[in-house]
């Protein structure tokens, strides 16, 4: 009876080795599979982070382009600006009398009152005449006396004192008394000086 149990037991333990072995071919092809799986799921999912870098690369250069662009459009919209800014001024200025103009008036002033109180008494050259003396003395690029030179000098701040009011007066801001009175004042301390001065009150 004892050996019958026993070989049973035996006959038993034969059958669970064998479901064992089953068992375990079976969890051997399921992590195999599920490994194979895994391998597939991570392929994938390099995939789509690969793909989710790229489309915050091109979100990023879409960005960039678009602050390239709006502040492209801003430095064209400035020049714009700019250039009509310039040209306003220009016109401002074109519209302005000529600095020897000016200087003919000034001069014809200052000899009126040099002589006021002289009876009989000129200044020997007429604002005119004195006026187109300094012009062609001025015009003779080779000319380059003191004389001449301080013309070249009053000419220039005449004109950035009309570029000056002009900025001013393109903005709508009210142009200052000492302001308006500088392309004059210029002209006026002009003739004032030792060298010119010789020229008109002889």
């Amino acid at each position: 009876m004892e050996l019958n149990e026993a070989k049973k037991e035996v006959a038993d333990l034969k059958v669970r080795i064998a479901e064992l072995g089953t068992e375990g071919h079976e969890s051997y092809l399921l992590g195999k599979e599920t490994m194979k799986v895994i391998k597939e799921m991570e392929a994938e999912l390099g995939a789509m982070r690969h793909k989710s870098l790229n489309i915050f690369a091109d979100t990023e250069a879409l960005r960039q382009e678009a602050r390239d662009k709006a502040q492209e459009a801003r430095d064209k919209e400035e020049a714009i600006k700019a250039e009509e800014h310039r040209l306003a001024v220009a016109d401002f200025v074109g519209k302005q009398r000529d600095f020897y103009e000016v200087l003919e008036e000034r001069a014809a002033e200052a000899q009126k009152r040099a002589n006021h109180s002289l009876v009989g008494v000129d200044s020997g050259i007429t604002p005119k005449e004195f006026m187109e003396y300094i012009k062609k003395e001025e015009e003779r690029l080779n000319n380059f006396s003191p004389e001449t030179i301080l013309t070249r000098q009053t000419k220039s701040q005449y004109q950035e004192a009309l570029h000056e009011i002009a900025n001013v007066h393109i903005r709508g801001k009210r142009v200052q008394l000492d302001l308006k009175m500088r392309p004059q004042n210029i002209i006026d301390y002009y003739l004032q000086d030792g060298l010119i001065e010789q020229r008109w009150n002889r």
